[in-house]
Parts: C-alpha cells; sequence; structure tokens
C-alpha cells in the first residue's frame, strides 16, 4: 500500500503472482517490480491501494482463486483555477475491488486487465468529486470486507456518505462495481454529526450464505421521512444468499426482494419494515438521548434443536413499551436505562417468541421492535443483559454472557 506511483507516494499497489512460475498476472519474469502494468494500483497520492486488506473468496468450502482489494482511502483530486490562483479540492471516497483467479479487475469499459488503476469501472466506489457539491468523504470498505461461504462477499462503509454508511453486496461471479447507491446497498438516510453509519457494529455471516448488518447507531424518525430523529435506536437487518432483502409482507423464495434501499420504520404501514428495530430511548440527568442500539453486542448464529436461529445482543435497550402507532417511546421513571436485551430471528429475519413452557418458537413478522415478547432482557436498569455477546454451544445450547448484571434480591437493594 506504501507503493509510489511516478511522483505520488504511497498510492498504492496489489501484485499478483503465479504460485507455480512465479510470473506476474501479465508474464513478467520472477524479480520483475511492481508496476502500472502488472497490478492493480491507485492514482494519486495516499490512496494505499490494498492497505485494507485481501480477502480470499471460498465457495462451499474450496477457494475460488478470487480475491477482493479493500482500499478504503482511495483518493480522488482536481485542480481548481480561482483567477490566477490554482488549488486541489480532495475527498475520499475508497474502493473495493473484485480480482479473478488470474489476477485480473473487471471492468464495465472494457475487457479483464491486470494493469490498471482503481476506478468506478472497475470497483464499487464511493463517492467522487462533483463540480456543485463540497468534498464529501465515504471511506469505502473501512468497515471490512465479509467473504461468504457462497464466493459472493460484504463490504462495509458505515462513513459513507459523511456518515449516512452502507453495505454492498458482491456477487460470487464478478462483485459489484459502480458508485455505491440504494439500488445496490442497505444505506443511511442521516449523516454528519451523529449519522446513521449503517453497518457500524458489523457485518455477519450465516451458514446458508445469508448474512446480518448490525447498525446500532441507526437514527429513528419520529415520523416517516421527517425529522426529528430519534438517536441511536438501532436496527438489524437480515440480507439472503443473493443479496436480497425483503419487506414484512414479502415470502422469501416467492417474492424477489430489494438488492438495495433504507432501513423502513413507517408506524403506518408496517408491512414495509425489513427490520428489528428499537423502540425506546431514555434521557438520563443532563437530558441526553439515549437510544436502544439494537445489534451493539453482535449477531450469532445458534441452533434449538434442529432449526438454526441467530440471537441478536442488545446490552444498551431499554425497557419501555412504543409510542401510539409504532414510534419510539420514552422509557418511563429511568435516567439511566440500559436493561439489555438478547433476541432470536429465524434465518429468514423473523423475530421469535417463545411459548410460557419454553418449547414453542412462533415465528412474528420481519421488521419490528425489540418488545417484552420476544426477548432476554434484564430486570432494571443498568443491568447490560448480552454485555458480553452470546456464545453457541453444542446440543442446541448457547449462553448469554451479562458481566455487569446486578442482583436485586431484598438483601441485596438493602
Amino acid at each position: 500500500p506504501l507503493w509510489q506511483n511516478d511522483t505520488n507516494p504511497n498510492a498504492g499497489a496489489v501484485t499478483w503472482i503465479n504460485g507455480v512460475t512465479g510470473t506476474t498476472a501479465v508474464g513478467g519474469l520472477p524479480g520483475t517490480p511492481v508496476s502500472r502494468s502488472n497490478s492493480l494500483y491507485g492514482d494519486h497520492e495516499t490512496s494505499r491501494v490494498g492497505g485494507g486488506g485481501i480477502t480470499p473468496l471460498v465457495k462451499n468450502g474450496s477457494s475460488t482463486g478470487a480475491y477482493v482489494v479493500n482500499s478504503p482511502l482511495v483518493l480522488d483530486k482536481r485542480g481548481v483555477i480561482s483567477g490566477d490562483l490554482s488549488s486541489w479540492v480532495y475527498a475520499v471516497p475508497g474502493a473495493v475491488t473484485w480480482v479473478d483467479d488470474r489476477g485480473r479487475a473487471h471492468s464495465d469499459a472494457g475487457p479483464p486487465q491486470a494493469g490498471v488503476s482503481v476506478a468506478p469501472t472497475n470497483s464499487l466506489f464511493g463517492e467522487p468529486l462533483t463540480e456543485n457539491r463540497p468534498p464529501i468523504d465515504s471511506f469505502v470498505g473501512i468497515g471490512g470486507v465479509l467473504a461468504l461461504p457462497t464466493g459472493a462477499y460484504v463490504a462495509n462503509s458505515p462513513k459513507w456518505l459523511g456518515l449516512k454508511g452502507a453495505t454492498s453486496f458482491g456477487p460470487s461471479a464478478m462483485g459489484v462495481r459502480g458508485l455505491v447507491s440504494v439500488d445496490t446497498s442497505l444505506i443511511g438516510a442521516q449523516g454528519g454529526v451523529g449519522g446513521d453509519q449503517i453497518g457500524s457494529g458489523g457485518v455477519f455471516s450465516l451458514s446458508d450464505g445469508g448474512f446480518v448488518v448490525s447498525s446500532p447507531l441507526w437514527n429513528a424518525p419520529t415520523n416517516p421521512n421527517e425529522s426529528p430523529i430519534i438517536s441511536n435506536v438501532g436496527a438489524v437487518t437480515w440480507v439472503n444468499a443473493d443479496g436480497r432483502m425483503f419487506r414484512n409482507d414479502q415470502v422469501p423464495g416467492v417474492d424477489t426482494g430489494s438488492a438495495g434501499g433504507f432501513i423502513n420504520l413507517d408506524p403506518e404501514d408496517r408491512d414495509s419494515w425489513n427490520s428489528l428495530v428499537g423502540a425506546s430511548f431514555y434521557k438520563n440527568t443532563a437530558q441526553e438521548t439515549f437510544g436502544d442500539r439494537i445489534g451493539f453486542d453482535g449477531i450469532t448464529e445458534v441452533m434449538l434443536g434442529d432449526k438454526r436461529y441467530f440471537a441478536v445482543a442488545s446490552s444498551k435497550w431499554n425497557q419501555s413499551l412504543p409510542l401510539p402507532g409504532g414510534a419510539p417511546g420514552q422509557v418511563d421513571g429511568n435516567v439511566s436505562g440500559c436493561f439489555g436485551a438478547v433476541t432470536l430471528c429465524d434465518m429468514t429475519g423473523r423475530g421469535i417468541v417463545v411459548d410460557a413452557a419454553g418449547t414453542t418458537l412462533t415465528a412474528l413478522q420481519r421488521g419490528g421492535e425489540v418488545t417484552a415478547a420476544n426477548r432476554l432482557h434484564g430486570d432494571g436498569p443498568g443491568d447490560y443483559v448480552g454485555g458480553g455477546g452470546v456464545t453457541a454451544l453444542a446440543k442446541g445450547n448457547f449462553v448469554v454472557a451479562s458481566p455487569e448484571w446486578r442482583s436485586r434480591s431484598p438483601e441485596a437493594l438493602g
């Protein structure tokens, strides 16, 4: 990543080498220096191509030979002339590039090439510089690249477009190229300080090839698509093995779902909900507002009997009922909040309710709030249930670690 491209220091380069002959992708002899003709490289200084790591891709337990190059610091710049003065304007879009088993990047503009610079035509790319808008950084790939068991991958970019955040699915065939957009990615709506930062809690692979996106800093609008917002309510979004998201009223395998979009929380259209979300917030003594931060402590796939589920750990969850219409509600009487909760979902993202005997699992809607009916939770503020995560065990068991839970026996309470 610190390779110098002509006069551009730290432009970065990634060079494929044949493991048998030692030659590069273009046939250079062993010992050939890294160059623009045999490598994927950055055009501008400090782009550090490959600085985010290389992710080999695997399908059905075997290597495909393809890999993903993560370059979250890829730079874009252009000259600006004002009167007699000239200067440079900079932005950091970042890029994630799928490369085939012969070291070639694929492009919409021509045949596969080994010696080529990182660009929107051959990579998933953040927002570039435009004429009539101030520069905005995206750092695409800054949250890492997750390889899925199907040969596909997910690029996680929680800082995309000024902290709106995005996660993007790359198919196993040739990955994903072009600018991050609502058509190809799960994206946030709120940017700037306190932005949604989609994927900030990580992206978690499931054994069936699907994955779960944790966005504990997601902000819920008090009304659909309107301000003000409730900060950090949090959301967890299930995506299937084909990179498709589904509304509550859609059936995977029957409906096609969506390749991209926003987290939906419209109290007037619950069928459109596509994520498990927080339902409450609290205010501390300084009147600062804190949300449930659903998914803050991670996602773990577990077995119950012969079926698979995933557990969502949310130690910041606050005990309350949502306001009428499904909007987040304030925790009454609690200035500290953080009861904590662990919620089970089936492998299509639907919340699970266990009956009183603990024997029957009932799948509810795909989108909805974490409530008293669908989680293991603390019995008072400050319990932080799930704060140590969930660990899957043999024989379909799992354990929930809550290192900050407090006993509330009469003796403890005094």
